[in-house]
């Protein structure tokens, strides 16, 4: 086999590519892009992207889906993880150590609790969730809509029988 001069030069090129790709970092700045996102997993990597990232407000609903507005915003979720459970075993006046502090039980404390935000309207503690939305999968269920309702005292009766996890 004999080498010319522009064999030579392709072999080295072709040599100093497959380096320099060997020993590349992988890195993805930041972008939005409309629509999508979620994890994606393969050969090692994680990618945690966010794709559609719109401006921060409220909750838009329509058409049976619900679409939360801001920077990943399922991520932290708010509110106790047991929607029963709205304070502290024992703690079921004002002024008490624990009051309208979840402990992670949904019992008769936590009922007498939400029965005295609902009789008294007080719309901080008991408005739970939009009106005519009782059932889960509802549009605006658990979001409360500044109005205090048979339908809030449904909605915390149904998650205070579900118990916490």
């Amino acid at each position: 086999m004999s080498w010319t001069p522009s064999k030579a030069v392709a072999t080295i090129l072709a040599i100093g590519c497959t380096a320099a790709a060997a020993s590349a970092q992988f890195s993805i700045d930041w972008y939005t892009i409309d629509s999508g996102g979620g994890i994606s997993e393969g050969g090692g990597f994680t990618l945690y992207g966010t794709i559609g990232q719109h401006d921060a407000g409220e909750p838009m609903t329509g058409g049976g889906f619900t679409l939360t507005p801001g920077f990943w915003a399922g991520a932290i979720t708010s509110g106790p993880a047991c929607p029963g459970d709205l304070t502290t075993t024992g703690a079921t006046l004002a002024g008490l150590p624990g009051f309208g502090v979840p402990d992670g039980i949904a019992d008769l404390d936590d009922l007498g609790y939400y029965i005295n935000a609902f009789v008294t309207n007080d719309l901080d503690r008991g408005d739970l969730t939009t009106s005519g939305a009782t059932l889960e999968g509802q549009p605006g269920f658990g979001n409360p809509d500044g109005v205090l309702d048979l339908d809030d005292l449904g909605y915390f009766i149904g998650v205070w029988l579900a118990g916490c996890p």
